[in-house]
């Protein structure tokens, strides 16, 4: 399959792309139960249009599939809003990626955090529509019970990156595994991974300034971090380092006694801060190591 060039066979092939949405859209009308597997699949529709159609024809396309599965779903908003909606950023995000040959693991976390706010930014729509006067973050701290209810902003949060990122990876493997058959070059490769110790940095700087301004976005944050120290570890190929393997098991050692003297007093609601030490330790060895290497 080769990039779209003429009028004709750009029109043409969102039209065919167009007609899987309108398919799924029917299907949703008498199986909803296939809603999750529907959102996992259609992003790759996208993705392919992304990639083999013009940029100025993509608006035909967007606004084809959904007021032709709004019409489909007078009844209800669930494809749209749930499933439709999402497919169409995840896929585009990753057909843009794609294109410019980002690495995979900053495609899912960009793909994931613009998922998390997409999210966020359908939760009065959706208290509006569906929760009958009981609102999602409601309904999550009555799942939390009262004892914990003060965790509610501070868990729906990285829960719903979390829940984002599970989505994003997934719908990614059923891609990649696709586009490779139409030449597409999937980046594995990342030279700039030290960026991520740089934003991991900033993080925990912002991490520490919520305790005091916005506590609310402290588990967020720490979820930030957690997936960037992932994703420098699997880029950094530090597992072969036996010194650096060393000294990662004495830190881990120095949390847990840290954790279990935190625990026994008041300070149990910055508990999660503890994990900061090993991802700030590792980011600062990170950083100087880069900076040596390209002195030598």
């Amino acid at each position: 399959m080769k990039p779209k060039t003429s009028f004709t066979s750009n029109l043409t092939f969102i039209a065919l792309m167009t007609s899987f949405n309108i398919i799924f859209s029917v299907l949703m009308l008498f199986l909803p139960a296939l809603s999750l597997i529907l959102y996992l699949l259609l992003p790759f529709i996208s993705t392919l249009v992304v990639l083999f159609c013009k940029a100025k024809y993509l608006p035909i396309y967007y606004i084809a599939s959904i007021a032709i599965s709004f019409i489909i779903n007078l009844n209800g908003l669930d494809f749209i809003i749930f499933t439709l909606l999402p497919s169409l950023i995840t896929g585009t995000i990753f057909g843009i990626c794609l294109k410019k040959e980002v690495n995979i693991g900053l495609t899912i976390l960009i793909s994931s955090f613009c998922q998390l706010i997409f999210s966020l930014s359908t939760i009065p729509l959706v208290n509006l529509i569906y929760t009958n006067n009981r609102n999602i973050i409601e309904v999550f701290s009555l799942f939390l019970g009262e004892t914990k209810s003060y965790l509610t902003y501070k868990l729906f949060l990285p829960l719903t990156l979390v829940v984002s990122l599970v989505q994003n990876i997934i719908s990614f493997l059923i891609i990649s595994s696709e586009v490779t058959k139409f030449n597409v070059t999937l980046n594995e490769t990342n030279k700039h991974y030290v960026a991520y110790s740089y934003l991991n940095l900033i993080i925990i700087i912002l991490s520490g300034l919520s305790i005091w301004l916005f506590d609310d976005l402290m588990f967020l944050l720490l979820s930030l971090n957690i997936i960037l120290f992932a994703l420098s570890l699997a880029s950094g190929n530090y597992f072969k380092n036996k010194p650096f393997i060393l000294v990662s098991i004495l830190i881990l050692i120095l949390c847990f006694v840290l954790f279990v003297l935190l625990a026994q007093n008041q300070l149990k609601l910055y508990l999660p801060f503890i994990l900061e030490i090993p991802i700030l330790t590792f980011s600062i060895y990170d950083i100087i190591h880069s900076f040596y290497k390209k002195r030598c």
